[in-house]
Formats: structure tokens, sequence, C-alpha cells
């Protein structure tokens, strides 16, 4: 899958972006300043079905690995943004090993796993090289959302599923689940990362974070975070405005 799984194999960091927008701009900009990855955000993102399809399209021709958030966990979520050619699927709420095992089977094809089958779609641009397609189909990057207490209590079996590349840690949902939302500090949610980075460590699984104010990018990556969000698209934006408008209103005015 592009270069992605090279990079954390090979114990470097993947550094990306979420991207909430619609639009196919922001993604084309990110992977032109040469970021790893763009999850292209299908839960929480403003972009439709349609318009997550033109940004993996946009994305093609890039190193850039294209991921896909998908709303929640639904067969039919997973098959359609792999026929569209998404380079992985990142499922949010994932908490017991069964689910993460269902999950996994439904981005292969059988005997592995339960997607289905077909010709005409535009990862296999058109049927045109499906074979080809078929071949490297396994190698679809898989991650799932730590994001409950349910899931932290179950995190060892969930990282010891085959198939699944990566555990990421989904900070707002487990604080607010925790009952310290936003309190990143709380040493419930610090015990809570511990553990799956060791449970993501001892299955040889990658451990994947959004990175928020006040976190330290060197620290995480030293503990064994290797895949790290620097944020969206839309905040990314929004900081860059909000600094160009002070440094004129401060110095120019």
């Amino acid at each position: 899958m592009k270069n992605l799984k090279n990079i954390l194999d090979s114990g470097k960091t993947a550094l990306g972006i979420f991207a909430a927008c619609s639009g196919t701009a922001p993604v084309e900009l990110a992977a032109g300043c040469g970021y790893d990855f763009v999850i292209l955000d299908g839960e929480h993102g403003q972009a439709d079905e349609r318009g997550i399809f033109e940004q993996i399209a946009r994305l093609e021709k890039y190193r850039t690995a294209a991921l896909v958030r998908i709303p929640a966990f639904r067969h039919e979520y997973v098959k359609r943004m792999l026929d569209y050619g998404a380079d992985g699927i990142l499922c949010p709420m994932i908490e017991s090993a069964a689910q993460a095992e269902e999950f996994s089977r439904s981005l292969r094809y059988p005997p592995a796993g339960t997607r289905g089958m077909t010709g005409i779609f535009r990862a296999s641009d058109y049927n045109n090289d499906f074979d080809g397609y078929f071949r490297s189909s396994g190698d679809v990057f898989a991650a799932v959302q730590i994001e409950s207490v349910k899931a932290v209590e179950n995190v060892e079996a969930i990282a010891a599923v085959p198939g699944i590349d990566m555990l990421f840690i989904g900070h707002s949902d487990l604080s607010a689940d925790y009952g310290c939302y936003k309190d990143f500090a709380d040493p419930r949610i610090i015990a809570a990362g511990k553990r799956i980075i060791a449970a993501a460590g001892a299955n040889g699984k990658a451990v994947g974070i959004v990175l928020r104010n006040n976190m330290d990018l060197r620290a995480y990556a030293e503990k064994g975070v290797k895949f790290i969000c620097l944020g969206t698209d839309l905040g990314i934006m929004q900081q860059a405005l909000r600094e160009k408008l002070q440094t004129y209103r401060n110095n120019c005015i």
C-alpha cells in the first residue's frame, strides 16, 4: 500500500492529517507537501461519499496514502471505499476482538475474508487490471480506533487479531468516556495510553494518535507511536488564517 507500511515497518514515523473538508484541493496540497497519509474523514468530516471518491482519485498519483475513516463499521462502507481505491480503512469504536476480527475479514476477499467480488470498479482500473489488484488487495491497511473504556479493557485481545495493522488512540472520545473530557493529563488517560501502546507492541501492531494541544510529538514517538496526525485540514487553515490576520493587525495597523 504505497509506502505507508514500509515507513512503519522500518521504525520511522509516518506523519499525516485528517481531511475534514469536502474539496479535493486540501488533500492534493497535503500530498504535494509530502505528507505520508491523509485520512479522509467519513465520520466527522464534511465530504459525502462522492466527495471521498474524488479525493481518493486525486491522491492516486502521489505517494501519500489515502485512508478513509468510515462513519461506523458496516460491510457496505468498507466495500465501497475499497472499490473506490482507498489504501486503507480506519474503523471507529471497535470495542472487542470479535468486532475487530469481523472488520479485518471485511477488508479481504474469500477465503481469507468476506469482501464481495466484482470487476468493474475504480480500484481495479475498471477491470483492466483486476488480477493485479486482487493479488495486492491483501495489503490494505486496517486500523481500529480504541476510544472507550470497554475497548481499553479488551485491548490485548483486539491487538492480537490477525490482519489489524494499527490501533488508533481516540483521545477525545476516550477522555469523555472516562469522565475527563480533553484532560489528556488525567492519570486514567495516561494509563490507558500506556496499556494500548504495550498491547500493540506485544503483537507487532502500529499505534496512531492525533496530536492535540500540549501533546509532545517527540515524547509520543519515543513511546512507540509512529503514526501521527498533525491535525485536520480545517484546523490547520484556521490556525494559519488567525496567525496571518494577527500578524498584520499587530504590525501594520
